[in-house]
This record gives C-alpha cells, sequence and structure tokens, in this order.
C-alpha cells in the first residue's frame, strides 16, 4: 500500500510540476508541434497517389466517358451560349 502511496504522489507532483511549468498557449504548442512531427512521420511510409492518366488533346478516353476537367459536348454548347448571351 505504501508503494502505490509513493507512486501516486509522484505521478501527482510531476502533473502539478507540469500544469504550473506550461501554460494553455505551451500545450497547445507542444502538442501541435508533435501533432506536425506524427503526420511527417506518417506521411514518410505513404506511397504517393498517381494521377489519372488523360486522354491525349483531341480523343476521347475510351467508353466515350469526358475526361476529368474536360467540358463534355453539352458543356460546351452551354458556354458557346453563355457567350453570345453576354455579347
Amino acid at each position: 500500500m505504501l508503494l502505490m502511496r509513493q507512486a501516486w504522489d509522484f505521478v501527482a507532483f510531476r502533473w502539478d510540476r507540469y500544469v504550473l511549468t506550461f501554460g494553455l498557449y505551451d500545450q497547445l504548442r507542444i502538442f501541435g508541434n508533435l501533432r506536425q512531427m506524427w503526420h511527417e512521420l506518417v506521411s514518410r511510409f505513404q506511397q504517393p497517389e498517381k494521377p489519372e492518366p488523360k486522354a491525349p488533346a483531341g480523343e476521347e478516353p475510351a467508353g466515350g466517358e469526358v475526361a476529368a476537367g474536360e467540358p463534355g459536348p453539352r458543356s460546351r454548347e452551354t458556354l458557346r451560349n453563355r457567350d453570345r448571351v453576354d455579347r
């Protein structure tokens, strides 16, 4: 029982000393730095994402789908009509 009391006193003393030494903003900075270091460590082991291959200019992708980021025929027509209305 004495050993448990001594262990608790040690933990309580260290906790009080930690709380009194570091203010709220110090603790936020410390945990923010730990979080940043963790993300940097994890990112070193992650595989970089490969971008999806785009179809060469002027060619449609297989299946007649519209490539990502390129307007389809309907949106091109909409853009043309919008330009005509604005003029």
